[in-house]
Order: structure tokens, then sequence, then C-alpha cells
């Protein structure tokens, strides 16, 4: 595949953006030869003169290459994009972060979401950013979820957490035996709430407790005011920007990360992909239930979860695996990546309980739903309202012990798949596709607790 990506962010200016395109870039050069890249290194200063430039080179690396496939790195490159497919026909996706469709100026939001819905793909890096795309007439089927991934083993540090903070504290020349470390990282701008967390948050905290917060940006003198009168010059450093032997020193060696961000208009978190990084190092996080940031990932390992309503996405990573201890109600999308299981909690016995997904589910190749050992077996009972004709999608090789039921639209089971049970509106069987019923179904209970107490569902069916 001949692809060519432009991209007016990239290192080594410092920040997420440019970390994306960084990594998109040189992990798809590994697995495609024919990768080319127009790339702008200077950062903002340069747009002026970078923009028309890439414009040409891009027309003239096309022609010559026989290129087929375009990628813009976001939003801003939107009528660079459209102006490009219009005089070659090449085929165009672009990222959609959050700030490139929501940036609060009225011509831009007059021009900037037409280029974008005239493009053919695009790709938003959590559910959120795909609502604010749609909201502005940018039609959904031509819209694609793919949340932002780090590469774990590039923070992880393997030295006791004891010794990782004599480094750290030595580095920084603050003391921190026996505290109790909470870390923020990235800019300091007013949406990440840094200034609000000192001020409502840390006043609130005992001594005991330091804040470190890594970065630089225009917030910095509002959030140095709020230490200063509020008398936590001890306990809260701004530490600027760090480089990144520092940063692993303070994912490895912090107690709780905190992604504190508060509501501002015209200026939403994508994703955050800081709270990613931190979870990489097995650092606990704690972060606002707003915009992108809502989207959850269970990354490799085994996580327990339930009874709980996810606002967002809720996406299992390859060779992860999931035990559900009561249901689970997602408001976006659910989706179990290759190699991935889910476990009914055995304390449910014969009885089970349910997942309720307003968006689509999707169970990718090799996927896993178990039921308990228990004789009759307890099953869960996972449902999709969307309308979608793939509302629930069973990839190849996928074996569920579970009834799927999609309310409102159809249901795929792709080769070699196989279910306890299915309802749909529409139901597609591929080649090899199985059907194993469990009669068990036929009086099966669905319960919110595998223990005692709760709400119990003595019956079911479709109406």
């Amino acid at each position: 595949m001949k692809i060519l990506f432009l991209t007016r962010v990239y290192p080594p200016i410092v920040g997420g953006l440019e970390n994306q395109s960084f990594n998109l870039i040189n992990n798809l050069k590994k697995i495609n030869k024919e990768t080319f890249t127009i790339i702008n290194t200077k950062g903002k200063k340069n747009l002026p003169f970078f923009i028309p430039c890439s414009f040409f080179k891009a027309l003239y690396l096309i022609w010559k290459n026989k290129i087929t496939r375009l990628h813009l790195s976001d939003g801003v490159l939107a009528f660079e994009g459209f102006l490009i497919k219009k005089l070659t026909g090449i085929e165009t996706a672009i990222t959609i972060h959050g700030l490139d469709i929501t940036y609060k100026n009225w011509f831009y939001q007059r021009t900037v979401p037409y280029f974008i819905k005239n493009l053919d793909k695009i790709i938003c890096v959590s559910s959120y950013t795909k609502k604010q795309c749609i909201d502005r007439a940018i039609p959904e089927n031509k819209i694609t979820v793919v949340p932002n991934g780090v590469n774990c083993n590039q923070f992880i540090l393997t030295e006791p957490k004891e010794i990782l903070r004599e480094k750290l504290s030595k580095k920084l020349n603050i003391e921190l035996a026996g505290k109790k470390i909470l870390l923020t990282t990235g800019r300091l701008v007013k949406k990440k709430g840094v200034e609000w967390f000192v001020s409502n948050v840390m006043t609130r905290l005992g001594e005991n407790y330091i804040y470190l917060v890594s970065g630089d940006g225009k917030e910095k003198q509002n959030i140095e005011n709020a230490v200063e009168n509020n008398n936590l010059t001890q306990r809260v450093f701004l530490l600027g920007k760090t480089d990144f032997e520092v940063l692993k020193l303070l994912y490895n060696s912090a107690d709780l990360f905190v992604m504190p961000n508060i509501r501002i208009e015209g200026d939403m978190e994508g994703f955050g992909i800081v709270a990613i990084e931190a979870g990489s190092c097995g650092l606990a996080v704690i972060a606002s239930a707003i915009e992108g940031i809502k989207d959850v990932v269970i990354n490799g390992g085994s996580t327990t979860l339930g009874p709980r309503k996810i606002l967002g996405n809720l996406t299992m990573d390859s060779n992860s695996e999931l035990v559900v201890t009561g249901p689970l109600h997602i408001t976006g999308d659910f989706i179990m990546d290759s190699n991935t299981e889910i476990f009914l909690d055995e304390s449910f016995g014969s009885v089970g309980t349910a997942i309720f997904v307003e968006g689509v589910v999707q169970f990718n190749s090799n996927a896993a739903v178990y039921g308990t050992s228990a004789m009759p077996r307890g099953h869960l009972l996972i449902v999709s309202t969307s309308s979608s004709s793939q509302a629930i999608l069973v990839d190849g090789n996928g074996e569920l012990e579970a009834a799927l039921y999609a309310v409102n639209g159809s249901l795929v089971i792709n080769s070699n798949g196989e279910v306890t049970a299915i309802i749909g509106k529409g139901v597609t069987l591929n080649s090899n596709a199985e059907i194993n019923f469990d009669f068990g179904l036929i009086l099966h209970v669905f319960s919110s607790s595998g223990g005692t107490g709760g709400y119990v569902v003595t019956n079911w069916r479709e109406q």
C-alpha cells in the first residue's frame, strides 16, 4: 500500500499530537515499506511556510509515486487535504483529536467541519470526539473510533519503588521520604484543572500529601498564585518541562496520577494519553469523567468490573482478561480485541448478569466469553441497543458462552464463530458459524449480584 502521511505536528516539538504522529508513522514504516511523509518539525511558527510548500510537495509525490492513500494528522489540515483530494482523487483519511473540531472561532466552525465531512474517512481518538463530529453534520458512517495507545514497555522501570523514589528525590531536590505523591503531567492550560485541584483539593489533604506537576504553559502563573495564596509552597511543586528519564521516574515513583480536567468551552480533552502512560507503569489513575477522558481501556492482564456504569467506550486490548462481578451499562461501544477473555464471576453460580451497551458490540478474532462452571451454567446476557447493521459483530473464531441480543439492529457471526444464543432484528451467519444453545437458558435468571441482595430478573423474552 502506498500511503502519504501529512503532518504539521512532529518532534522535536513536545506534545501529545507530536508523539502520536511520530509513533503512527514510524510503526507503520516497519510493516509498510511504501510509506511517504511530509512533516513539519519546526512547530506553529513554521506553518505559514509549511502549509503551501507541503501542498505542492504532496501533489508531486502523489503523481511521481502513484500514491493511493493520504492521511492527515489533524483537523487543521482538512482544507489542504480537501484540495489535494479534489485535484488527485486520492483516498483521504484524517485523524480528529478534540480541539481541532471544537475550536471556538466562527469562521473555523463554518469551514473546517465542511472540509472534514468531504474526506473519505474520519478517525476519532475517542467517542466524545466522534460525538463532536456528528454534532457538526459529519456523517457517522465515515467515522471510526481508534483510541490512542502507548508502548507500555517504554515507560516501565523495574527497580524497587523505594530506590526509584530516592533517585527522583535527588534529581528534583525535594524530600519525598514518607510522602504520598500525587502526580500530574501535561501542558499547563486551564482545561487541565491544575489550579482548581490546588485550590480545592490540596487544601483539604493532610501534610504528608505532595503534588508534583510536570509541564509548562500559559496557566503557570495562575497556578503559582494559587500555591502561594493557599500556603502550599512546601507541598505543591511545579517542575516545568521534564526530560524523558525524569518522566519515567515520576510515573514509577508516584502513588496516584491525577487528571483533574475541567470543562472549558471550545477547548475539550480529546483523549488524555498521559493517563494511559501512567497506567502502563501500574500507577493508579483518578481522572475527571468528562469528554474524551471517559473512554476506558482495559490493558493486558486481569481486571474485575461491575456493577458499574461506564460513560463512553469500553475497549479491551489484546490478551487482556475481564471478570464480570455485576451488571455493566456502557454508554458507548464495547470492543473486545483479539485473544481477549471475559469470565462471569463464579459467585453467580447458575444465574447470570447483563452487559447493556448503547453503541455497537464487537468481538474480534479469538475473543472468548465464558459462563460459570456451575450446573446448570450461569451466562452473560450482552445487549446492544444500536440500530447498526452490525450492532453485534462476532469475528472469526470467537467462542461466546453468552446470549447476544441486538434490540434495534442486526447481529453478524463470521466464520467459525460460536455463540450460545442470539436474538436480533436481523441475523447473518457466515461460513461454519455455530449456535450451541444451552437449554438452561429457558429458565435462566439474571441477577445484579453473585452474592446476597440486589435485584433479580426472573424472566425475559423477546417482545
